[in-house]
């Protein structure tokens, strides 16, 4: 009822209005300009109830005033447009944003970096007394570092032994291999190493390898690792100078997981040429608890060119305990 009133009264007010300034404005303004007591009235129906009568209101000015049909629609597009324009936009639905913590790149294995590297230290040591005094110790520690196609490995080690108060064995070396990945199986790899032995059949000896290598096997349980390729050795005799020799050289790398806790490794070196040498080492590791392991290994030296006084075969077996990290 009360929009109808307005409605109504609008009406009158328009009627009115119209018949007093029809007259005068027909004088005054082209009929292409629209009345503003006119345009006042459209404006007061857009702005009341949301427009709810402007199509009313615009139909009524329209017949009583014809020759500004144009002008009038013209305003009610105005009004129209304007109102679409002031609405608000729709509310958006509310949303959680919940503070989403950025997890830190990861960061890649460095080959400066000491954690990047995993490691295994190994220790034995040996007493008898009575008839026979005798003591050994020995240590060796390997470091390996994968990172992307690069393979790293850093092997050391020392070995002592006395009997009776006279020095028997003194041996120490140091050796570092690197392969890179050529494909799954398919690597080139490179080594150096550095054996200093006082009892041995040389007395140092500087190594340096390159070569092609192929992985036989690659199960999680079995790998097999082969390499072949050229060599140059620098040997030390007691009493005499280095010594270069040119050899081909070949080797073999096996690990094979027996069982959960139990591991077994051969390594394999020959060198062939100017210096015929096989180099040997076989190790059987169990896992006693945590990183502690207890191990034994045996390894074997055969050089085809001892110098006299000295023998050709050279072999050593350890039994310890080790601690990897």
């Amino acid at each position: 009822m009360l929009c109808m009133s307005r409605l109504l009264m609008s009406a009158v007010v328009l009627a009115a209005t119209l018949t007093f300034s029809h007259i005068a404005s027909a004088q005054e303004a082209p009929s292409s300009s629209l009345n503003p007591v006119l345009k006042a009235l459209l404006q007061q129906a857009a702005s009341q109830d949301d427009g709810q009568h402007l199509e009313a209101m615009a139909k009524m000015a329209i017949a009583a005033y014809p020759e500004a049909k144009a002008a009038i629609l013209a305003e009610i597009e105005l009004l129209t447009s304007a109102e679409d324009t002031d609405e608000e936009p729709p509310a958006q639905p509310a949303t959680s944003v919940a503070k989403v913590e950025k997890t830190p790149p990861a960061v890649a294995p460095s080959f400066w970096r000491f954690k990047s590297w995993d490691g295994e230290l190994d220790v034995n040591a040996n007493y008898t007394s009575g008839n026979t005094d005798e003591k050994s110790f020995g240590t060796a520690v390997k470091l390996i570092n994968n990172r992307l196609d690069w393979h790293h490995r850093i092997t050391a080690f020392f070995d002592i032994s006395e009997k009776d108060g006279d020095k028997i064995k003194e041996k120490f070396g140091i050796g570092y291999k690197a392969d890179y990945d050529l494909s799954k199986r398919s690597f080139l790899s490179g080594v150096t190493s550095y054996e200093n032995d006082n009892f041995g059949p040389f007395r140092e000896r500087f190594i340096l390898s390159s070569g092609y290598g192929y992985r036989l096997l690659t199960a999680d349980d079995l790998t097999w690792d082969v390499q072949a390729g050229p060599n140059i050795m620098f040997t030390k005799d007691n009493g005499g100078g280095y010594q270069s020799d040119y050899n081909a050289q070949a080797s073999s790398l096996l690990h094979w997981q027996i069982a959960e806790k139990t591991h077994f490794d051969n390594e394999v070196n020959v060198f062939i040429g100017g210096r015929n040498v096989v180099d040997t080492e076989t190790a059987l590791k169990v896992q006693i608890n945590g990183a502690l392991h207890s191990k034994l290994s045996f390894g074997f030296l055969y050089d085809d060119d001892a110098p006299a006084g000295r023998k050709k075969t050279d072999s050593i077996t350890r039994l310890g305990v080790g601690y990897n990290f």
